[in-house]
Protein backbone atom coordinates (compact mmCIF):
# COMPACT_ATOMS: atom_id res chain seq x y z
CA UNK A 1 0.00 0.00 0.00
CA UNK A 2 2.06 2.91 -1.32
CA UNK A 3 0.75 6.15 0.11
CA UNK A 4 -0.18 9.38 -1.62
CA UNK A 5 3.01 11.45 -1.80
CA UNK A 6 1.18 14.51 -3.04
CA UNK A 7 -0.43 14.87 0.40
CA UNK A 8 2.85 15.00 2.39
CA UNK A 9 5.53 17.69 2.45
CA UNK A 10 7.94 16.44 5.11
CA UNK A 11 9.23 13.19 6.61
CA UNK A 12 7.13 13.28 9.82
CA UNK A 13 4.01 13.69 7.65
CA UNK A 14 5.18 10.73 5.53
CA UNK A 15 5.50 8.60 8.67
CA UNK A 16 2.12 9.74 9.99
CA UNK A 17 0.49 8.79 6.67
CA UNK A 18 2.07 5.32 6.81
CA UNK A 19 0.96 4.74 10.41
CA UNK A 20 -2.60 5.76 9.50
CA UNK A 21 -2.62 3.50 6.45
CA UNK A 22 -1.25 0.27 7.97
CA UNK A 23 -0.92 0.64 11.78
CA UNK A 24 -0.89 -3.07 12.62
CA UNK A 25 1.42 -4.33 9.88
CA UNK A 26 5.06 -5.07 10.70
CA UNK A 27 7.46 -2.17 10.13
CA UNK A 28 10.87 -3.18 11.49
CA UNK A 29 12.80 -6.14 12.85
CA UNK A 30 15.81 -5.96 15.16
CA UNK A 31 17.75 -8.79 16.79
CA UNK A 32 17.30 -9.14 20.53
CA UNK A 33 20.18 -10.03 22.87
CA UNK A 34 18.92 -13.63 22.72
CA UNK A 35 19.53 -13.66 18.98
CA UNK A 36 15.83 -13.78 18.12
CA UNK A 37 14.33 -11.26 15.69
CA UNK A 38 11.79 -8.99 17.38
CA UNK A 39 9.34 -6.97 15.32
CA UNK A 40 7.66 -3.59 15.67
CA UNK A 41 4.40 -2.52 14.02
CA UNK A 42 3.96 0.77 12.20
CA UNK A 43 1.86 2.07 15.09
CA UNK A 44 4.65 1.30 17.58
CA UNK A 45 7.21 2.76 15.17
CA UNK A 46 5.27 6.03 15.04
CA UNK A 47 4.77 6.10 18.83
CA UNK A 48 8.48 5.44 19.47
CA UNK A 49 9.50 8.26 17.12
CA UNK A 50 7.08 10.73 18.74
CA UNK A 51 8.32 9.86 22.21
CA UNK A 52 11.99 10.12 21.20
CA UNK A 53 11.27 13.48 19.51
CA UNK A 54 9.75 14.83 22.73
CA UNK A 55 12.80 13.48 24.55
CA UNK A 56 15.16 15.45 22.28
CA UNK A 57 13.08 18.61 22.78
CA UNK A 58 13.00 18.09 26.56
CA UNK A 59 16.79 17.77 26.54
CA UNK A 60 17.22 21.14 24.85
CA UNK A 61 17.36 20.44 21.11
CA UNK A 62 16.24 23.55 19.24
CA UNK A 63 14.78 23.66 15.70
CA UNK A 64 17.57 23.97 13.15
CA UNK A 65 20.26 22.56 15.47
CA UNK A 66 22.43 19.75 14.15
CA UNK A 67 22.57 16.18 15.48
CA UNK A 68 25.37 13.81 14.43
CA UNK A 69 24.74 10.06 14.67
CA UNK A 70 27.84 7.88 14.89
CA UNK A 71 26.69 4.26 15.16
CA UNK A 72 26.08 1.10 13.10
CA UNK A 73 22.62 0.50 11.61
CA UNK A 74 19.95 -0.31 14.20
CA UNK A 75 16.31 0.33 15.03
CA UNK A 76 17.40 2.99 17.53
CA UNK A 77 19.47 4.73 14.83
CA UNK A 78 16.33 4.81 12.72
CA UNK A 79 14.28 6.21 15.60
CA UNK A 80 16.90 8.83 16.44
CA UNK A 81 16.99 10.15 12.88
CA UNK A 82 13.21 10.34 12.48
CA UNK A 83 12.80 11.81 15.97
CA UNK A 84 15.27 14.60 15.25
CA UNK A 85 13.34 15.37 12.06
CA UNK A 86 10.11 15.58 14.09
CA UNK A 87 11.84 17.86 16.63
CA UNK A 88 12.93 20.22 13.85
CA UNK A 89 16.61 19.25 14.02
CA UNK A 90 19.10 18.46 11.26
CA UNK A 91 20.62 14.95 11.03
CA UNK A 92 24.05 13.95 9.80
CA UNK A 93 25.02 10.28 9.70
CA UNK A 94 28.72 9.62 10.30
CA UNK A 95 30.52 6.40 9.44
CA UNK A 96 31.26 4.46 12.62
CA UNK A 97 33.96 2.51 10.71
CA UNK A 98 36.02 5.59 9.87
CA UNK A 99 39.32 6.34 11.59
CA UNK A 100 39.69 8.21 14.87
CA UNK A 101 41.07 11.28 13.08
CA UNK A 102 38.25 11.23 10.51
CA UNK A 103 35.56 11.08 13.20
CA UNK A 104 36.96 14.10 15.04
CA UNK A 105 37.43 16.02 11.78
CA UNK A 106 33.85 15.49 10.63
CA UNK A 107 32.34 16.35 14.03
CA UNK A 108 34.52 19.46 14.35
CA UNK A 109 33.47 20.56 10.85
CA UNK A 110 29.78 19.93 11.55
CA UNK A 111 29.77 21.41 15.09
CA UNK A 112 26.61 19.52 16.16
CA UNK A 113 24.58 20.41 19.24
CA UNK A 114 24.00 16.72 19.98
CA UNK A 115 26.10 13.64 19.30
CA UNK A 116 24.45 10.21 19.25
CA UNK A 117 26.76 7.20 19.62
CA UNK A 118 26.23 3.46 19.97
CA UNK A 119 28.34 3.07 23.12
CA UNK A 120 30.13 5.41 25.52
CA UNK A 121 33.44 3.80 24.51
CA UNK A 122 33.10 5.58 21.12
CA UNK A 123 33.80 8.87 22.90
CA UNK A 124 37.40 7.81 23.57
CA UNK A 125 38.06 8.20 19.84
CA UNK A 126 37.14 11.90 19.86
CA UNK A 127 39.27 14.90 20.74
CA UNK A 128 38.49 16.59 24.09
CA UNK A 129 37.87 19.99 22.51
CA UNK A 130 35.37 18.41 20.09
CA UNK A 131 33.45 16.83 22.98
CA UNK A 132 33.53 20.06 24.99
CA UNK A 133 31.54 21.91 22.32
CA UNK A 134 28.61 19.45 22.41
CA UNK A 135 25.40 20.42 24.16
CA UNK A 136 24.36 16.82 24.77
CA UNK A 137 25.56 13.22 24.19
CA UNK A 138 23.07 10.37 23.71
CA UNK A 139 24.19 6.73 23.97
CA UNK A 140 21.99 4.23 22.12
CA UNK A 141 23.19 0.92 23.54
CA UNK A 142 23.21 1.60 27.29
CA UNK A 143 20.81 1.69 30.22
CA UNK A 144 22.64 4.54 31.92
CA UNK A 145 25.82 6.58 31.41
CA UNK A 146 27.93 8.91 33.55
CA UNK A 147 27.98 11.67 30.95
CA UNK A 148 25.03 12.43 28.72
CA UNK A 149 21.86 10.37 28.34
CA UNK A 150 21.31 6.69 27.68
CA UNK A 151 18.53 5.94 25.19
CA UNK A 152 16.05 4.75 27.87
CA UNK A 153 16.60 8.03 29.72
CA UNK A 154 15.88 10.00 26.55
CA UNK A 155 12.68 8.02 26.01
CA UNK A 156 11.69 8.60 29.63
CA UNK A 157 12.16 12.35 29.13
CA UNK A 158 9.76 12.08 26.20
CA UNK A 159 7.01 10.40 28.24
CA UNK A 160 5.61 13.82 29.14
CA UNK A 161 3.25 14.93 26.41
CA UNK A 162 4.27 18.24 24.83
CA UNK A 163 3.80 19.79 21.39
CA UNK A 164 6.47 19.39 18.75
CA UNK A 165 7.52 22.34 16.59
CA UNK A 166 5.77 22.96 13.29
CA UNK A 167 7.89 22.04 10.26
CA UNK A 168 8.38 23.79 6.97
CA UNK A 169 8.92 21.56 3.90
CA UNK A 170 11.77 23.92 3.00
CA UNK A 171 13.56 23.46 6.35
CA UNK A 172 16.93 21.68 6.24
CA UNK A 173 16.47 18.06 7.31
CA UNK A 174 19.89 16.55 6.77
CA UNK A 175 23.48 17.41 5.94
CA UNK A 176 25.50 14.89 3.97
CA UNK A 177 29.24 14.99 3.38
CA UNK A 178 30.69 14.41 -0.08
CA UNK A 179 33.04 11.47 -0.36
CA UNK A 180 36.14 13.64 -0.60
CA UNK A 181 37.59 11.45 -3.34
CA UNK A 182 39.05 14.54 -5.04
CA UNK A 183 39.59 16.85 -2.08
CA UNK A 184 38.24 17.79 1.34
CA UNK A 185 34.68 16.51 2.03
CA UNK A 186 32.03 19.22 1.69
CA UNK A 187 28.71 19.53 3.51
CA UNK A 188 25.56 19.22 1.38
CA UNK A 189 22.19 20.25 2.90
CA UNK A 190 18.82 18.80 1.90
CA UNK A 191 15.33 19.91 2.91
CA UNK A 192 12.41 17.89 4.24
CA UNK A 193 10.69 18.31 0.87
CA UNK A 194 13.73 16.94 -0.99
CA UNK A 195 13.83 13.81 1.17
CA UNK A 196 10.18 13.14 0.33
CA UNK A 197 10.89 13.82 -3.35
CA UNK A 198 13.76 11.32 -3.36
CA UNK A 199 11.55 8.68 -1.76
CA UNK A 200 8.81 9.21 -4.31
CA UNK A 201 11.15 9.21 -7.32
CA UNK A 202 13.07 6.08 -6.26
CA UNK A 203 9.90 4.08 -5.64
CA UNK A 204 8.65 5.12 -9.08
CA UNK A 205 11.98 4.30 -10.77
CA UNK A 206 12.60 0.92 -9.14
CA UNK A 207 9.07 -0.35 -9.61
CA UNK A 208 6.08 -1.01 -7.35
CA UNK A 209 6.70 -2.09 -3.76
CA UNK A 210 4.33 -2.91 -0.92
CA UNK A 211 4.00 -4.48 2.53
CA UNK A 212 5.05 -7.88 1.18
CA UNK A 213 8.54 -6.57 0.48
CA UNK A 214 11.40 -7.17 2.88
CA UNK A 215 14.65 -5.21 2.86
CA UNK A 216 17.90 -5.41 4.81
CA UNK A 217 19.48 -2.25 6.25
CA UNK A 218 23.17 -3.11 6.49
CA UNK A 219 25.20 -0.34 4.81
CA UNK A 220 26.57 2.39 7.13
CA UNK A 221 23.86 4.99 7.64
CA UNK A 222 26.31 7.70 6.68
CA UNK A 223 25.32 6.39 3.24
CA UNK A 224 22.45 8.58 2.00
CA UNK A 225 21.15 5.88 -0.37
CA UNK A 226 20.63 3.47 2.54
CA UNK A 227 18.77 6.12 4.53
CA UNK A 228 16.55 7.03 1.57
CA UNK A 229 15.89 3.34 0.95
CA UNK A 230 14.64 3.11 4.55
CA UNK A 231 12.31 6.01 3.73
CA UNK A 232 11.18 4.07 0.66
CA UNK A 233 10.22 1.22 3.00
CA UNK A 234 8.09 3.71 4.93
CA UNK A 235 6.50 4.91 1.70
CA UNK A 236 5.72 1.39 0.50
CA UNK A 237 4.97 -0.19 3.88
CA UNK A 238 7.81 -2.69 3.43
CA UNK A 239 9.57 -4.39 6.35
CA UNK A 240 13.10 -3.35 7.38
CA UNK A 241 15.54 -5.75 9.05
CA UNK A 242 18.49 -4.03 10.73
CA UNK A 243 21.88 -5.76 10.44
CA UNK A 244 24.66 -3.84 12.24
CA UNK A 245 27.65 -6.00 11.24
CA UNK A 246 28.53 -5.94 7.50
CA UNK A 247 30.83 -8.92 7.99
CA UNK A 248 27.75 -11.06 8.66
CA UNK A 249 25.71 -9.77 5.76
CA UNK A 250 25.55 -13.06 3.80
CA UNK A 251 24.42 -14.92 6.94
CA UNK A 252 21.80 -12.25 7.56
CA UNK A 253 20.61 -12.51 3.95
CA UNK A 254 20.21 -16.28 4.30
CA UNK A 255 18.10 -15.76 7.42
CA UNK A 256 16.10 -12.68 6.40
CA UNK A 257 15.51 -13.68 2.76
CA UNK A 258 15.05 -10.10 1.51
CA UNK A 259 13.00 -9.30 -1.57
CA UNK A 260 14.91 -6.05 -2.16
CA UNK A 261 18.63 -5.63 -1.43
CA UNK A 262 21.05 -2.76 -1.92
CA UNK A 263 24.82 -2.95 -1.95
CA UNK A 264 27.91 -1.31 -3.40
CA UNK A 265 29.37 -2.84 -6.60
CA UNK A 266 32.21 -4.49 -4.68
CA UNK A 267 29.68 -6.46 -2.60
CA UNK A 268 28.04 -7.88 -5.72
CA UNK A 269 31.47 -8.50 -7.20
CA UNK A 270 32.38 -10.68 -4.22
CA UNK A 271 29.06 -12.55 -4.43
CA UNK A 272 29.60 -13.28 -8.12
CA UNK A 273 33.23 -14.34 -7.58
CA UNK A 274 32.29 -16.83 -4.87
CA UNK A 275 29.42 -18.18 -6.94
CA UNK A 276 31.67 -18.56 -9.99
CA UNK A 277 34.24 -20.38 -7.86
CA UNK A 278 31.53 -22.78 -6.63
CA UNK A 279 30.29 -23.33 -10.20
CA UNK A 280 33.85 -24.19 -11.29
CA UNK A 281 33.89 -26.99 -8.71
CA UNK A 282 30.83 -28.69 -10.22
CA UNK A 283 31.08 -31.74 -12.40
CA UNK A 284 31.25 -31.30 -16.15
CA UNK A 285 27.58 -32.18 -16.78
CA UNK A 286 26.13 -29.91 -14.06
CA UNK A 287 28.45 -27.08 -14.95
CA UNK A 288 27.56 -27.38 -18.62
CA UNK A 289 23.82 -27.25 -17.88
CA UNK A 290 24.28 -24.21 -15.67
CA UNK A 291 26.40 -22.38 -18.24
CA UNK A 292 23.82 -23.08 -20.95
CA UNK A 293 21.03 -21.78 -18.69
CA UNK A 294 23.01 -18.63 -17.91
CA UNK A 295 23.74 -18.07 -21.59
CA UNK A 296 20.02 -18.38 -22.39
CA UNK A 297 19.18 -15.86 -19.68
CA UNK A 298 21.83 -13.40 -20.88
CA UNK A 299 20.58 -13.69 -24.47
CA UNK A 300 17.02 -13.08 -23.30
CA UNK A 301 17.94 -9.90 -21.43
CA UNK A 302 20.09 -8.70 -24.34
CA UNK A 303 17.10 -8.98 -26.68
CA UNK A 304 14.90 -7.14 -24.18
CA UNK A 305 17.46 -4.34 -24.08
CA UNK A 306 17.32 -4.07 -27.87
CA UNK A 307 13.52 -4.09 -27.88
CA UNK A 308 13.45 -7.41 -29.74
CA UNK A 309 10.70 -9.94 -29.01
CA UNK A 310 11.68 -13.47 -28.07
CA UNK A 311 10.46 -16.30 -30.25
CA UNK A 312 8.22 -18.98 -28.77
CA UNK A 313 11.16 -21.39 -28.68
CA UNK A 314 13.40 -18.83 -26.96
CA UNK A 315 10.75 -18.02 -24.36
CA UNK A 316 10.26 -21.69 -23.62
CA UNK A 317 13.99 -22.39 -23.38
CA UNK A 318 14.51 -19.40 -21.06
CA UNK A 319 11.56 -20.37 -18.85
CA UNK A 320 12.78 -23.97 -18.49
CA UNK A 321 16.33 -22.83 -17.73
CA UNK A 322 15.01 -20.45 -15.10
CA UNK A 323 12.66 -22.92 -13.44
CA UNK A 324 14.94 -25.93 -13.26
CA UNK A 325 18.42 -24.40 -12.99
CA UNK A 326 18.66 -20.67 -12.24
CA UNK A 327 15.95 -20.35 -9.59
CA UNK A 328 17.84 -22.71 -7.29
CA UNK A 329 21.08 -20.74 -7.70
CA UNK A 330 19.32 -17.44 -6.94
CA UNK A 331 17.76 -18.94 -3.83
CA UNK A 332 21.10 -20.25 -2.57
CA UNK A 333 22.59 -16.77 -2.94
CA UNK A 334 19.76 -14.53 -1.72
CA UNK A 335 16.81 -16.64 -0.57
CA UNK A 336 13.47 -17.40 -2.18
CA UNK A 337 11.99 -13.88 -2.06
CA UNK A 338 14.62 -11.88 -3.90
CA UNK A 339 13.28 -9.84 -6.82
CA UNK A 340 15.38 -6.68 -6.92
CA UNK A 341 19.10 -5.95 -6.49
CA UNK A 342 20.12 -2.28 -6.38
CA UNK A 343 23.60 -0.83 -6.58
CA UNK A 344 25.29 2.53 -6.98
CA UNK A 345 28.20 4.75 -5.79
CA UNK A 346 30.58 3.43 -8.48
CA UNK A 347 30.54 1.70 -11.85
CA UNK A 348 29.74 -2.02 -11.81
CA UNK A 349 32.27 -4.17 -13.71
CA UNK A 350 30.81 -5.84 -16.80
CA UNK A 351 31.63 -9.42 -15.68
CA UNK A 352 29.48 -8.78 -12.59
CA UNK A 353 26.65 -7.41 -14.73
CA UNK A 354 26.84 -10.46 -17.00
CA UNK A 355 26.78 -12.84 -14.05
CA UNK A 356 23.58 -11.40 -12.58
CA UNK A 357 21.76 -11.22 -15.91
CA UNK A 358 22.95 -14.81 -16.34
CA UNK A 359 21.17 -15.95 -13.19
CA UNK A 360 18.02 -14.03 -14.14
CA UNK A 361 18.44 -11.21 -11.64
CA UNK A 362 19.85 -8.11 -13.36
CA UNK A 363 21.27 -5.39 -11.15
CA UNK A 364 19.43 -2.10 -11.08
CA UNK A 365 22.18 0.52 -11.03
CA UNK A 366 21.58 4.07 -9.88
CA UNK A 367 23.95 6.74 -11.13
CA UNK A 368 23.82 9.18 -8.24
CA UNK A 369 25.92 11.86 -6.63
CA UNK A 370 25.91 13.51 -3.23
CA UNK A 371 24.87 16.86 -4.69
CA UNK A 372 21.61 15.49 -6.11
CA UNK A 373 19.33 13.58 -3.74
CA UNK A 374 17.42 12.12 -6.71
CA UNK A 375 19.41 9.51 -8.67
CA UNK A 376 20.47 10.97 -12.00
CA UNK A 377 19.64 7.86 -13.99
CA UNK A 378 18.60 4.26 -13.38
CA UNK A 379 19.80 1.34 -15.48
CA UNK A 380 18.80 -2.31 -15.38
CA UNK A 381 22.19 -3.22 -16.87
CA UNK A 382 20.76 -5.21 -19.75
CA UNK A 383 24.06 -5.69 -21.58
CA UNK A 384 24.24 -2.21 -23.10
CA UNK A 385 27.97 -2.06 -22.59
CA UNK A 386 30.52 -0.71 -20.15
CA UNK A 387 29.58 2.66 -18.68
CA UNK A 388 25.86 2.62 -19.52
CA UNK A 389 23.87 4.07 -16.59
CA UNK A 390 20.46 4.26 -18.25
CA UNK A 391 18.08 7.10 -18.98
CA UNK A 392 17.59 10.19 -16.80
CA UNK A 393 14.81 10.14 -14.22
CA UNK A 394 12.00 12.59 -15.00
CA UNK A 395 13.02 14.89 -12.12
CA UNK A 396 16.40 15.49 -13.77
CA UNK A 397 17.31 17.63 -16.76
CA UNK A 398 20.72 16.51 -18.01
CA UNK A 399 22.91 17.99 -20.70
CA UNK A 400 26.53 17.51 -21.79
CA UNK A 401 28.76 20.43 -22.70
CA UNK A 402 31.34 20.62 -25.47
CA UNK A 403 34.07 19.19 -23.19
CA UNK A 404 31.98 16.12 -22.36
CA UNK A 405 31.08 17.19 -18.81
CA UNK A 406 27.64 16.22 -17.50
CA UNK A 407 25.42 19.02 -16.15
CA UNK A 408 22.18 18.46 -14.18
CA UNK A 409 19.28 20.64 -13.08
CA UNK A 410 16.22 19.66 -11.04
CA UNK A 411 14.38 19.87 -7.70
CA UNK A 412 16.66 17.28 -6.10
CA UNK A 413 19.86 19.23 -6.77
CA UNK A 414 21.36 20.98 -3.73
CA UNK A 415 21.63 24.78 -3.55
CA UNK A 416 25.27 25.00 -2.45
CA UNK A 417 27.76 23.61 0.08
CA UNK A 418 27.40 24.70 3.70
CA UNK A 419 29.82 27.52 4.52
CA UNK A 420 31.29 27.60 1.01
CA UNK A 421 30.43 30.78 -0.86
CA UNK A 422 32.52 29.67 -3.84
CA UNK A 423 30.24 26.68 -4.48
CA UNK A 424 28.09 28.93 -6.68
CA UNK A 425 30.86 28.55 -9.26
CA UNK A 426 29.80 24.92 -9.69
CA UNK A 427 26.52 26.17 -11.24
CA UNK A 428 25.95 27.63 -14.68
CA UNK A 429 24.07 30.89 -15.09
CA UNK A 430 20.90 28.97 -15.97
CA UNK A 431 21.09 26.80 -12.85
CA UNK A 432 22.77 23.59 -14.03
CA UNK A 433 25.20 21.89 -11.62
CA UNK A 434 28.57 20.93 -13.06
CA UNK A 435 28.96 17.31 -11.94
CA UNK A 436 32.61 16.84 -12.85
CA UNK A 437 31.64 13.55 -14.52
CA UNK A 438 32.28 13.01 -18.21
CA UNK A 439 29.80 11.18 -20.40
CA UNK A 440 27.83 10.85 -23.61
CA UNK A 441 24.31 9.97 -24.75
CA UNK A 442 23.63 7.26 -27.30
CA UNK A 443 20.97 7.47 -29.98
CA UNK A 444 18.36 5.88 -27.67
CA UNK A 445 18.86 8.46 -24.92
CA UNK A 446 20.92 6.25 -22.60
CA UNK A 447 23.72 7.98 -20.72
CA UNK A 448 27.22 6.49 -20.71
CA UNK A 449 29.84 7.55 -18.16
CA UNK A 450 33.37 7.83 -19.48
CA UNK A 451 35.04 8.88 -16.20
CA UNK A 452 35.62 11.90 -13.99
CA UNK A 453 36.99 14.99 -15.67
CA UNK A 454 39.31 15.37 -12.68
CA UNK A 455 40.39 11.72 -13.02
CA UNK A 456 41.53 12.01 -16.63
CA UNK A 457 45.19 11.10 -16.79
CA UNK A 458 47.34 13.40 -18.92
CA UNK A 459 50.59 11.68 -19.82
CA UNK A 460 53.78 13.53 -20.71
CA UNK A 461 53.04 12.70 -24.37
CA UNK A 462 49.89 14.87 -24.18
CA UNK A 463 47.39 11.99 -24.21
CA UNK A 464 44.28 12.32 -22.02
CA UNK A 465 43.19 8.88 -20.85
CA UNK A 466 40.10 7.96 -18.77
CA UNK A 467 41.29 5.41 -16.19
CA UNK A 468 37.88 3.99 -15.19
CA UNK A 469 37.42 1.43 -18.02
CA UNK A 470 40.98 0.13 -17.58
CA UNK A 471 40.52 -0.18 -13.81
CA UNK A 472 37.27 -2.10 -14.30
CA UNK A 473 39.11 -4.67 -16.43
CA UNK A 474 41.99 -4.94 -13.96
CA UNK A 475 39.54 -5.55 -11.10
CA UNK A 476 37.99 -8.43 -13.04
CA UNK A 477 40.90 -10.70 -12.05
CA UNK A 478 40.10 -13.01 -9.14
CA UNK A 479 43.36 -12.04 -7.42
CA UNK A 480 42.67 -8.29 -7.61
CA UNK A 481 40.42 -6.66 -5.02
CA UNK A 482 40.85 -3.13 -6.35
CA UNK A 483 42.97 -1.14 -8.77
CA UNK A 484 43.82 2.41 -9.76
CA UNK A 485 45.69 3.55 -12.84
CA UNK A 486 48.56 6.05 -12.48
CA UNK A 487 50.34 8.13 -15.09
CA UNK A 488 49.84 11.90 -14.78
CA UNK A 489 52.94 13.58 -16.22
CA UNK A 490 54.54 10.21 -17.00
CA UNK A 491 55.30 8.74 -20.40
CA UNK A 492 53.28 5.58 -19.73
CA UNK A 493 50.59 4.16 -17.47
CA UNK A 494 51.10 1.94 -14.46
CA UNK A 495 48.63 0.53 -11.95
CA UNK A 496 48.40 -0.03 -8.22
CA UNK A 497 46.86 -3.47 -7.65
CA UNK A 498 45.39 -4.20 -4.23
CA UNK A 499 45.23 -7.97 -3.90
CA UNK A 500 42.43 -10.00 -2.35
CA UNK A 501 43.99 -11.95 0.57
CA UNK A 502 41.41 -14.75 0.28
CA UNK A 503 42.06 -15.21 -3.43
CA UNK A 504 45.86 -15.12 -3.03
CA UNK A 505 45.67 -17.72 -0.22
CA UNK A 506 49.28 -18.87 -0.14
CA UNK A 507 49.99 -18.63 -3.88
CA UNK A 508 53.80 -18.72 -4.35
CA UNK A 509 55.22 -15.25 -5.22
CA UNK A 510 56.49 -16.33 -8.63
CA UNK A 511 53.17 -17.88 -9.62
CA UNK A 512 51.31 -14.84 -8.26
CA UNK A 513 53.26 -12.41 -10.46
CA UNK A 514 52.87 -14.74 -13.43
CA UNK A 515 49.07 -14.74 -13.05
CA UNK A 516 48.97 -10.97 -12.58
CA UNK A 517 51.20 -10.46 -15.63
CA UNK A 518 48.92 -12.62 -17.77
CA UNK A 519 45.86 -10.65 -16.68
CA UNK A 520 47.52 -7.27 -17.31
CA UNK A 521 48.55 -8.43 -20.78
CA UNK A 522 44.97 -9.53 -21.49
CA UNK A 523 43.78 -6.07 -20.39
CA UNK A 524 46.38 -4.43 -22.63
CA UNK A 525 45.60 -6.54 -25.67
CA UNK A 526 42.60 -4.61 -26.98
CA UNK A 527 43.95 -1.17 -26.06
CA UNK A 528 45.94 1.46 -27.89
CA UNK A 529 49.64 1.51 -27.08
CA UNK A 530 49.33 4.66 -24.95
CA UNK A 531 46.53 3.05 -22.87
CA UNK A 532 48.53 -0.05 -21.93
CA UNK A 533 49.83 -0.76 -18.45
CA UNK A 534 53.61 -0.99 -18.39
CA UNK A 535 53.99 -2.02 -14.76
CA UNK A 536 52.22 -2.51 -11.44
CA UNK A 537 52.76 -1.79 -7.77
CA UNK A 538 51.37 -4.76 -5.85
CA UNK A 539 49.73 -3.95 -2.53
CA UNK A 540 48.99 -6.93 -0.31
CA UNK A 541 45.86 -6.59 1.83
CA UNK A 542 43.79 -4.22 -0.25
CA UNK A 543 42.72 -0.59 0.02
CA UNK A 544 40.96 0.50 3.20
CA UNK A 545 38.85 3.33 4.56
CA UNK A 546 40.84 3.46 7.81
CA UNK A 547 44.15 4.09 6.04
CA UNK A 548 42.61 6.80 3.88
CA UNK A 549 42.75 4.81 0.62
CA UNK A 550 38.96 4.85 0.19
CA UNK A 551 36.10 7.18 0.98
CA UNK A 552 33.29 5.92 3.22
CA UNK A 553 31.41 5.10 -0.03
CA UNK A 554 34.41 2.96 -1.05
CA UNK A 555 35.56 5.27 -3.83
CA UNK A 556 39.36 5.45 -4.24
CA UNK A 557 41.22 8.51 -2.99
CA UNK A 558 43.72 8.48 -5.82
CA UNK A 559 46.08 11.04 -4.37
CA UNK A 560 46.24 9.25 -1.02
CA UNK A 561 46.91 5.89 -2.67
CA UNK A 562 49.67 7.29 -4.87
CA UNK A 563 51.24 8.94 -1.83
CA UNK A 564 51.08 5.69 0.16
CA UNK A 565 53.02 3.81 -2.54
CA UNK A 566 55.23 6.70 -3.65
CA UNK A 567 58.55 4.89 -3.08
CA UNK A 568 57.81 1.63 -4.93
CA UNK A 569 56.04 3.65 -7.64
CA UNK A 570 59.20 5.71 -8.24
CA UNK A 571 61.27 2.51 -8.34
CA UNK A 572 58.83 1.06 -10.86
CA UNK A 573 59.00 4.06 -13.19
CA UNK A 574 62.77 4.21 -12.92
CA UNK A 575 63.01 0.57 -13.96
CA UNK A 576 60.56 1.10 -16.82
CA UNK A 577 62.29 4.26 -18.07
CA UNK A 578 65.74 2.71 -17.90
CA UNK A 579 64.43 -0.60 -19.27
CA UNK A 580 66.41 -2.54 -16.70
CA UNK A 581 65.30 -6.02 -15.61
CA UNK A 582 65.65 -5.12 -11.93
CA UNK A 583 65.83 -1.89 -9.97
CA UNK A 584 65.39 -1.76 -6.22
CA UNK A 585 63.37 -4.97 -6.15
CA UNK A 586 61.42 -4.39 -9.37
CA UNK A 587 60.86 -7.63 -11.30
CA UNK A 588 59.77 -8.22 -14.88
CA UNK A 589 57.46 -11.06 -15.79
CA UNK A 590 56.70 -11.42 -19.49
CA UNK A 591 57.64 -7.76 -20.03
CA UNK A 592 55.36 -6.39 -17.28
CA UNK A 593 57.29 -4.74 -14.43
CA UNK A 594 56.24 -5.32 -10.82
CA UNK A 595 57.18 -3.57 -7.58
CA UNK A 596 55.77 -4.52 -4.18
CA UNK A 597 54.52 -2.11 -1.54
CA UNK A 598 55.18 -2.93 2.08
Amino acid sequence: MTLNFDAVGDVPALIAARVALSPDLIACHCRASTGVWEHVTWRQYGDDIARAARGFVACGLQPGESVAILAPPSYRWELAEKAVFAAGGVVTGLDHLSSKAQKSKYIAKLAPAVLVVEAASELADLEADVLARLKRIVVLNAESVEEGLAWPQLMAAGAVDQPLPALSPEATATIVFTSGSSGEPKAVPYSQKQLVLATKSILAAFGPADERDVTLCWLPLSNLLQRVMNLCAVGAGAQIFFAPDPRRVMKEIAEVRPSVLIGVPRFYEKVSERAEAAIAELGAVKQGLLRQAMAASQASFAKQADGTSLSTIERGRTALADRFVLRGLRQRLFGDRIRLLITGSAATPQPVTRFFTGIGLPLVEAYAMTENIVPMTVSRNLNRGQGCVGRPLPENEIRIDETGEIFVRGPGVFAGYVGDAESTQRFTEDGFFRTGDAGRFDESGCLYLTGRKSDLIKTSTGRRIPPTPIEAELRAAALVQDAIVVGNGRKCLTAVLALDPDAVNGTPPGELLKQLSYHVQQTNQARASYERIAGCVVLHGGFSVGQGHLTTNLKPRRGNIEEAVAHPLEQLYRAINENEPQDGGVQRVDDIAFAEAS
